[in-house]
């Protein structure tokens, strides 16, 4: 979508979608609040539009999603708004969710996407992809673990694919664009909370030693330090996966008195059916100046 008037934008994407060809570049000029939309032409899985290019010419806004991803009983729509590489970076600690833990197919699923030639990765310490061009990603399972540390040597995108196992047997699916460690800047978010909503759960990354600094509407009961646990491979990290359940729906402030901490926010529709809404909050830069990050 255009942010300004006669903006011009070339889109060449990973595979073929309609009405342009894989690898074929197609400009389009587009005035504010108009949008086009890249559809694939077809609809396996390597027919998916990850590694597309796009440029443009003056500030755009780019959103991402996988329609009628298949999870058993379950059927979603997936997405997210991606960010310019410019506010990427090396290192990522991501939160498992609450997908199937005995599928690999239906569990937790991480995408790292090079915007680099010559890119390493690395999942928790050890080499699983080397030499990567722009475009290309490697795929990682999150199937028991709680936690995985991304890093490069490049910066990468890093998105995230989990649910939630209902009553029925399906994952009800949800995705969401992963914040580098070095956009950790803020100590205070505000989220709205559906009072009729199911599974409200948080998932928390902040530095050791401010664990014991976190208030939920002002109370410091909800989120203690007892609930964190060390991040494995990451050192100086804690994490906790939260439920939010018991807090009264509408607005809900998360604030730390101590630092800066990451917060992604998931729920679901209902126990039964319905849809997962799953994302993170961040200002999504590459570096921050403050002393607790």
């Amino acid at each position: 979508m255009a942010t300004q008037n006669t903006t011009t934008v070339q889109i060449t994407p990973a595979a073929n979608i309609v009405g342009t060809n894989a690898n074929v570049t197609k400009t389009i000029t587009l005035d504010r609040g108009e949008t086009f939309a890249a559809r694939t032409a077809a609809f396996m899985q390597d027919d998916r539009l990850a590694g597309s290019h796009i440029v443009a010419d003056k500030p755009i806004a780019v959103t991402v999603c996988d329609d009628l991803l298949n999870s058993g009983v379950a059927q979603d729509v997936t997405g997210d708004q991606i960010v310019p590489v410019n506010n990427l970076g090396t290192t990522y600690a991501v939160v498992r969710g609450f997908s199937s833990t005995a599928s690999t197919a239906y569990g937790d699923q991480i995408y790292i996407l090079a915007t680099q030639n010559g890119t390493n990765i690395s999942v928790n310490g050890t080499v699983v992809a080397s030499s990567l061009n722009a475009g290309q990603q490697y795929y990682h399972s999150m199937q028991t673990a709680l936690t995985a540390v991304v890093t490069a040597n490049h910066p990468v995108y890093v998105y995230q694919l989990s649910g939630y196992v209902h009553s029925s047997g399906g994952t009800e699916r949800g995705a969401a664009l992963v914040p580098s460690m070095y956009s950790i800047s803020s100590n205070r978010f505000s989220i709205y909370k559906d009072p009729t909503s199911f599974n409200n759960s948080i998932f928390v990354l902040v530095r050791t030693g401010n664990e014991d600094g976190f208030t939920i509407n002002g109370n410091a009961s909800v989120l203690q330090a007892s609930d964190f646990n060390v991040v494995p491979n990451l050192s100086g990290w804690k994490y906790a996966r939260k439920s939010i359940q018991s807090v009264a729906g509408g607005t809900v402030t998360v604030a730390n008195s101590k630092g800066a901490f990451s917060l992604g926010y998931f729920y679901t529709g209902a126990a039964v059916g319905g849809s997962a809404s799953f994302g993170y909050f961040s200002k999504y830069g590459t570096l921050s100046f403050s002393d607790t990050t």
